[in-house]
C-alpha cells in the first residue's frame, strides 16, 4: 500500500510540475524601482520592503514540526510499552 501511494505521489508530482512552471511564462516582469536611470533610487530611503507574506509559511512550518514531534513522541512511547 505504501509503495502504491509513493508511486502515485511521484507520478502526480512529475505530471503537475511542468504546468506549474509554465504558469509564469506569460507574465511580464515588474518595472524597476525609481526612475530606472544609471544612478537608481535604491538608497534614498523610499524602499519599504517587499510584499512577500511569510505568516502562512511560518504557520505551515510550525504545524509540520509539531506533527513530526508528536509522531516521534508517539513512537517512543509505543516502543517503551513493549
Amino acid at each position: 500500500m505504501k509503495k502504491v501511494f509513493v508511486l502515485m505521489m511521484a507520478i502526480s508530482l512529475f505530471l503537475i510540475m511542468p504546468f506549474m512552471s509554465m504558469a509564469q511564462v506569460g507574465t511580464n516582469p515588474p518595472p524597476p524601482p525609481g526612475n530606472g536611470g544609471t544612478g537608481g533610487t535604491h538608497g534614498d530611503g523610499n524602499n519599504h520592503g517587499g510584499g512577500a507574506p511569510i505568516d502562512g509559511g511560518i504557520a505551515m512550518l510550525l504545524v509540520l514540526g509539531a506533527s513530526v514531534a508528536g509522531r516521534k513522541v508517539y513512537q517512543y512511547k509505543k516502543g517503551k510499552e513493549k
